[in-house]
């Protein structure tokens, strides 16, 4: 699996798909083994990088997109307010994404 940028929308959707996985019946292009094994693949990648950020960094992706708490709740929780929220959570994403594409980019075989 090689990408050049890793948007935290395609993980959501990768984990989307997880979830599809795990509730409904199967479909053709859901059952594919292939598909199934890139998910997997993508969402341990994910929780590796994800594990290696700062624990507030962590706290805010949890709490933002596992419990789905406003940035306003997440700043409650913290205790800062909405717009430090907001930019702890552009510096997680940010890291987020160099961390993944780092191991993708240095897990991908490059043929010559």
């Amino acid at each position: 699996m090689q990408a050049d940028s890793l948007d935290f929308c395609e993980v959501e959707e990768v984990v989307r798909e997880q979830d599809q996985l795990r509730q409904s019946p199967a479909t053709s292009e859901l059952s594919d083994p292939l598909l199934q094994l890139e998910g997997k693949a993508m969402l341990g990648v994910v929780w590796e990088a994800i594990e290696t950020l700062p624990e507030r960094h962590k706290l805010i992706l949890w709490l933002y997109y596992y419990e789905e708490l406003t940035m306003k709740e997440v700043g409650a929780v913290m205790r800062v307010n909405e717009a430090r929220v907001s930019q702890l959570h552009s510096k997680a994403i940010a890291g987020l994404r160099q961390k993944v594409n780092h191991r993708l980019n240095s897990s991908s075989v490059n043929p010559e």
